[in-house]
């Protein structure tokens, strides 16, 4: 991303990301991300506050639109998003990068809840969570990770709405 204007080189990247030129060992690595997480949101989903977080996901009802794991209930995306978030983050077990960020428990739950709406094929979702992961950890590290935490903030929650959104814009 080589573009005087970080934000305008982060948007080609994310809407010109293709499967094909996503490099193996990084494919290697959303796929491994993409298992940590399924295994994350599977212990975390007998967590009492997963199961809290999910009786609400429940209670709100709604378009059956995704599934949430280890249930079988199935309900909006916007909603199911939050319960497979909290499970995965349940016990502070899922992935994290150095740039002070947990990427799984807020990519991972967009990218599968709307491709799961949509129908998208394994590729796809891939290539969402490659874009979801590299957008988030990007913000965050242009945010300047040690001085952003210093002031309180968590960047698992200021930076991953971008990367939920480039997952599931992707």
């Amino acid at each position: 991303m080589t573009n005087k204007k970080p934000t305008e080189a982060l948007s080609r990247f994310i809407t010109e990301l293709k499967f094909e030129n996503i490099p193996p060992n990084c494919l290697y690595a959303v796929k491994m991300a993409f298992l940590d997480a399924l295994g994350c949101g599977l212990f975390g989903s007998a967590a009492p506050w997963a199961r809290i977080i999910n009786q609400m996901v429940k209670d709100y009802g709604g378009k059956e639109e995704a599934a949430l794991w280890a249930d079988g209930y199935r309900g909006p995306c916007h909603n199911i998003v939050m319960g497979l978030g909290s499970m995965i983050h349940s016990f502070d077990f899922d992935d994290y990068h150095n740039a002070k960020v947990h990427p799984g428990a807020v990519v991972i739950p967009a990218a599968v809840t709307f491709g799961e709406k949509e129908g998208i094929s394994g590729r796809e979702l891939i290539t969402a969570v490659a874009a979801g992961y590299e957008t988030m950890i990007r913000i965050s590290l242009g945010t300047g990770p040690k001085a952003s935490r210093s002031r309180g903030w968590h960047l698992t929650g200021t930076c991953g709405p971008f990367g939920a959104a480039a997952a599931v814009g992707e």
